[in-house]
């Protein structure tokens, strides 16, 4: 069953629209029009930032790459780095300098030269026309399809929306060429797909995209659209954005139950979800003070909605429980996790304007304002937003006296990517657990590789106090979590599939008047260990 959420209509694009979406995206990345209260030092500091990336660079006409110690131009993983050095670049160039705060390389004839050298470079003898693409890193990681496909694809829209007219348009042509090559709509990703056993990387095979990923590729269809003038694939893209937003019932995406599923069967609402909402919140900054692309406020509610019933639930004074973070909960830290995604939430809040979703909106404001408070010994959330732009959207919400800071005491059942979160005032508990259908743990990429049992029946207790859980993992035995029955059989890495899944057939409970029982059938990696666990949620007791 699929409930579409949005409706939309659009014009023909006029050079006008191109600058407006164009500068918005400017203020939002820059966030040059709050520098002078929230980032006063930004200026000198984006100078030097591109100071250092230039002292690394190889300037030479003769350079066999631009970074040393990115020297392979085979590998989209080091694309995508030089990339990321190049864009700190750009970012000091398109950074205007205040009194107190210089900043030599603003529209710098030099700098502009160095990064349309470097720009070129990768154009000609890295990110080419392709059809092959060795499948080893350094002989023995395989390359990531997404450093190809949506990483590199989506720097080069960062550096060219920033850069603008400066960029020469014989650049601007190689660069969204060689970038449609490798992800050429916003519905597909595609066109290199993967064999892991190949030789090299097969013809082009696009697949589908869904969830977080069709975010991520829509926004780069749309803004490649933008920077070449491409209303093709702006109106592509703008087409794309409501399935998105599609609940649904099985595979990946939102579940009506608040639940959010990547990579088919791994709970991801923390990383691959929160990467999502922060493309639906910057998709629609862009679209801010010009009426050719209109999207109904009626329509926009669930991103909303969800914000409440999926997002917020996973944290707890200022930082998040980790039962939905896939891989990446070997990368990301409680507090990290919540502060890239208040930015986000606070960020959405900013486009609730209407009536149909105020009060939604309202109550969102509350929750973060009480995760910001909460969190301050411990992390400041305002202060430390990578995002200028953030950092006073949420130092307003904080300031506002009228906007009183609440977190739902709430008990939360998430059936679908079988989790349990339990919100009282003094703690939050959360249960993950596996089934058939949903993953004990994703481990790959060099990440999460000894999260054997993260999804039998772990059971995470967050009190206020907040230090018992800074540096949590590395003090962690992988084969005695907390909560879990296990075999002590050895175990090693990579005996069983980077998402296992098990026969377990019944997973999940129910919840009334915030009282909930919740059980499973647990079954071990190898089926040598078989029982049935159940929990049950009171006011303000748990028993197991």
């Amino acid at each position: 069953m699929i409930v579409m959420l949005w409706s939309f209509t659009y014009d023909t694009l006029l050079e006008n629209d191109y600058q407006v979406i164009i500068q918005n995206y400017i203020d939002s990345m820059l966030g040059i029009k709050y520098m002078p209260k929230y980032g006063a030092t930004a200026p000198t500091s984006n100078q030097n930032s591109a100071n250092k990336q230039i002292a690394k660079m190889l300037l030479t006409d003769d350079r066999a790459c631009i970074f040393p110690q990115y020297p392979n131009l085979d590998q989209g993983e080091e694309i995508v780095n030089s990339l990321t050095q190049i864009l700190q670049i750009a970012i000091a160039y398109a950074t205007p300098p205040l009194p107190n705060s210089p900043n030599i390389h603003y529209k710098n004839i030099t700098t502009l030269d160095i990064i349309s050298k470097a720009l070129t470079f990768i154009v000609d003898k890295q990110y080419t026309l392709r059809k092959y693409v060795p499948p080893l890193l350094n002989g023995i990681r395989k390359q990531d399809w997404y450093d190809w496909q949506i990483a590199t694809p989506r720097a080069i829209n960062d550096i060219l929306m920033i850069m603008g007219q400066d960029i020469s348009n014989e650049l601007l042509i190689k660069l969204v060429k060689s970038s449609r090559h490798y992800q050429p709509n916003s519905t597909h990703t595609g066109p290199i797909g993967l064999q892991q056993n190949s030789t090299h990387f097969p013809e082009p095979v696009p697949s589908p995209s869904v969830a977080a990923n069709l975010a991520s590729i829509t926004m780069i269809t749309f803004l490649r659209g933008i920077v070449s003038r491409n209303q093709t694939e702006t109106d592509e893209a703008f087409t794309t954005i409501p399935t998105i937003l599609e609940l649904t019932t099985s595979y990946e995406g939102f579940y009506k139950d608040g639940s959010f599923i990547q990579h088919k069967v791994i709970p991801y609402t923390v990383g691959y979800g929160n990467g999502l909402l922060g493309n639906i919140a910057d998709f629609l900054s862009l679209l801010i003070g010009q009426n050719v692309y209109s999207i109904w406020s009626t329509n926009v509610a669930y991103i909303f909605t969800a914000a409440i019933n999926t997002y917020t639930p996973l944290l707890y004074n200022g930082q998040l429980i980790p039962i939905t973070m896939g891989r990446m909960v070997a990368s990301i830290s409680g507090f990290s996790g919540a502060r890239s995604m208040l930015g986000s939430l606070a960020y959405l809040a900013e486009f609730g304007d209407s009536k149909e979703v105020s009060e939604i909106v309202e109550q969102l404001k509350s929750i973060i304002k009480y995760h910001v408070i909460m969190g301050r010994p411990f992390e400041d959330h305002s202060k430390y937003q990578r995002v200028i732009r953030n950092r006073e959207i949420i130092g307003q919400i904080e300031a506002n006296q009228s906007i009183i800071p609440f977190d739902p005491i709430k008990l939360y059942n998430f059936a679908s990517m079988n989790r349990v979160v339990q919100k009282r005032e003094h703690y939050s508990f959360g249960i993950a657990m596996r089934s058939y259908r949903i993953s004990g743990y994703e481990g790959s990429n060099e990440q999460n590789l000894k999260g054997w049992y993260s999804g039998d029946g772990v059971e995470y207790l967050m009190m206020k106090n907040q230090k018992q859980l800074i540096d949590f993992w590395p003090t962690v035995d992988s084969y005695q979590l907390q909560g879990t029955s296990e075999t002590l059989a050895p175990r090693i890495i990579g005996d069983e599939p980077a998402k296992p899944l098990n026969d377990a057939q019944f997973v999940g409970g129910a919840i009334i008047d915030n009282l909930g029982s919740i059980g499973f059938q647990f079954i071990n990696y190898d089926k040598s260990l078989k029982t049935n666990k159940s929990f049950f949620c009171l006011i303000s007791k748990l028993l197991f």
